[in-house]
């Protein structure tokens, strides 16, 4: 993690091995994609946590940058680096807004 020095942008770097229970890896566009859905498909409480985000942007395949509005909420970073990411390719196979008894795919053990 890498914390701009007027704290406005916040820069993430994914592990190599880091990878989702299918071996695909966890890419910068998986995280894009988990900010995105969750703030126009989400709960509505998304938009009012990461208000103060002003865009995500993908810098590499691992390395992803939150720029913020401004650096006046303290709690913003840690927020938005404790965002559980979604796969982005499991939902382009499987409508994010649809009720299933199939778990999504996860990253853990």
């Amino acid at each position: 993690v890498k914390f701009s020095h007027d704290k406005k942008e916040l820069t993430f770097k994914l592990r190599k091995i880091a990878r989702w229970q299918d071996g695909m890896p966890i890419t910068a566009d998986d995280v894009v994609f988990t900010f995105n859905k969750l703030i126009t498909d989400g709960h509505p409480s998304y938009k009012m946590i990461y208000r103060n985000v002003k865009s995500v942007v993908r810098v590499g395949n691992r390395e992803v940058k939150f720029i913020f509005n401004n650096n006046q909420n303290r709690d913003l970073p840690v927020l938005v680096a404790s965002m559980q990411i979604l796969p982005k390719h499991y939902f382009d196979k499987v409508d994010f807004n649809k009720t299933t008894l199939q778990a999504p795919l996860g990253s853990g053990p």
